[in-house]
């Protein structure tokens, strides 16, 4: 049924040329039920001109990287590293900026970090990303940083100060590179969550200073400046690691981790204005 007065919807599919991004997916191949690989498949499928980079380990199955392969996917390989001094996330800065610098090198301007266990079903997540970009540029005019670095609300609680996820990140390939190059320069206590290290690293890199890194205020000032976040939910985020839940930290009875939801970001540019 058409409503009188209503035309068409724009053809934005057809129209939607993604050659210019690369997603960049790291860590270890997730083959319960062929995931990365379906994950990569249904990526190819939804993002036409897409470069997909897979960073992985060198003792990863040769027969599911074949397959892999096969959808047009670049594969980067590293040696396994035995007792990195920051233990996982050693390995996680290890194949996410291996995988940057291939994206790089394939002349992409933006890049999508994400893990191999966990997916995207939204074909709409790349234009959100990049709308948020081009919407809310980043209020930092020093040269340091071409726009703002883009975050789900997943894993990103508003508590945990500077903690902005590592799950997944969406900005300027420059900004990615350095995001994850910092924490390799910048050494904070190991007591540090592993987002926070990076987060924080981070903004060491574009001038933070490291007396007040780690207030309230510091925080707010990052989400006002060079952060994004949206809601991960809008993305239909999907993590399968340690529950089915749709909302893995949300509870409506009792107490639940609040998270930087695209809510309460807005709310922190229009409560704290230039």
């Amino acid at each position: 049924m058409r409503l009188e007065g209503c035309k068409e919807l724009p053809a934005v599919y057809s129209l939607a040329d993604y050659r210019d991004v690369a997603i960049v997916m790291q860590g270890p191949l997730d083959t319960r039920n062929n995931f990365t690989f379906e994950t990569l498949r249904l990526y190819k499928h939804f993002f036409p001109g897409v470069k997909l980079f897979l960073s992985t380990w060198t003792d990863s199955s040769t027969r599911t990287l074949d397959r892999i392969s096969t959808l047009g996917v670049q594969i980067v390989l590293s040696e396994p590293m035995e007792n990195p001094p920051l233990g996982n996330l050693s390995r996680q800065i290890e194949t996410t900026l291996k995988g940057i610098r291939a994206a790089e090198a394939s002349d992409a301007k933006f890049v999508r970090k994400v893990r191999t266990d966990q997916r995207l079903y939204s074909n709409l997540a790349i234009d959100y990303l990049q709308s948020v970009i081009k919407i809310f540029p980043a209020r930092r005019h020093l040269g340091s940083v071409k726009g703002r670095l883009i975050f789900p609300s997943s894993n990103s609680p508003i508590a945990r100060v500077q903690g902005a996820t590592d799950f997944m990140q969406f900005g300027h390939l420059e900004d990615e590179q350095k995001f994850w190059a910092s924490s390799l320069k910048r050494k904070l206590p190991s007591h540090l969550t592993p987002e926070t290290i990076i987060t924080a690293s981070y903004l060491l890199e574009l001038g933070w200073q490291r007396k007040d890194l780690l207030t309230t205020e510091s925080w707010v000032r990052a989400m006002k400046e060079v952060f994004g976040f949206v809601d991960g939910s809008l993305m239909d985020f999907f993590w399968h690691k340690y529950s089915m839940r749709e909302y893995l930290w949300r509870r409506y009875s009792g107490p639940h981790l609040d998270e930087v939801t695209n809510a309460f970001w807005l709310k922190i540019l229009a409560d704290y204005p230039e």
